[in-house]
């Protein structure tokens, strides 16, 4: 007799199924929680001091920053700004650093409309308006253009290749004279650390970029030593 079409069949085999660790390339991770089994975070402490900081201490901070001068010195004479946020997956108190690096670009000669935010997205979905509302506040009225970034759009600049050789495809809306970028940067399993350069690649790239950056991590969970991660 034929079966049914409207049954659902089962052929039970002999084969036994085990977890196998060396076939393992990337495994769950919440930022945060890389040491959870610990009972320890490093991610914890960080993100709990960036979330803490008051506005004269963000102040001081951009007054001084390390291996340049302020903004108001570093991007007068630039007709051009384009400043990078991370999304909206990130701790990050994007707002409030965004207004304090507007007043350094006005300081400094730009207006508003010299002035670009895009959000880094990654390969991540576009923000949508809400998310974007959410993440800047009242810094959207501050900046001429925002631009949520689309890894799969077809507006991206050629700026070259990398020591490494990873052809590098980039958010046109990012080219500018000066350019600053915002995150956090925390530890990481899987990259080292969250925020910092990842504001670049993953952040704003083309997918192609990104496809060929991270095709090329190997060796385990990415291989994430700062050592051995390539660029």
């Amino acid at each position: 007799m034929r079966p049914s079409r409207s049954r659902a069949w089962v052929r039970r085999c002999e084969e036994v199924l085990r977890p196998d660790p060396t076939r393992v390339v990337a495994r769950l991770f919440l930022p945060g929680q890389e040491m959870a089994a610990a009972g320890v975070s490093r991610s914890e402490a960080v993100i709990a001091r960036v979330l803490t900081l008051t506005e004269d201490e963000v102040e001081a901070a951009l007054a001084q920053p390390c291996g340049m001068g302020p903004i108001t010195e570093a991007a007068r004479g630039a007709s051009s700004a384009a400043i990078l946020v991370d999304d909206f997956r990130r701790p990050t108190p994007a707002e409030r650093l965004c207004l304090e690096v507007i007043d350094g670009l006005e300081r400094a000669g730009l207006g508003k409309d010299q002035i670009t935010v895009v959000l880094g997205n990654g390969a991540h979905r576009p923000m949508n308006t809400a998310e974007v509302e959410r993440r800047l506040g009242a810094a959207i009225a501050r900046v001429g253009r925002v631009v949520s970034h689309d890894a799969y759009s077809g507006d991206v600049t050629y700026v070259g290749l990398t020591s490494a050789g990873t052809p590098v495809l980039v958010n046109s809306a990012a080219i500018a004279d000066f350019s600053v970028s915002i995150s956090t940067n925390y530890p990481h399993r899987l990259v080292s650390w969250a925020g910092g350069a990842k504001m670049v690649l993953p952040g704003i790239c083309h997918v192609s970029t990104i496809h060929y950056h991270h095709g090329r991590l190997a060796a385990g969970e990415w291989a994430a030593s700062p050592a051995s991660s390539v660029s």
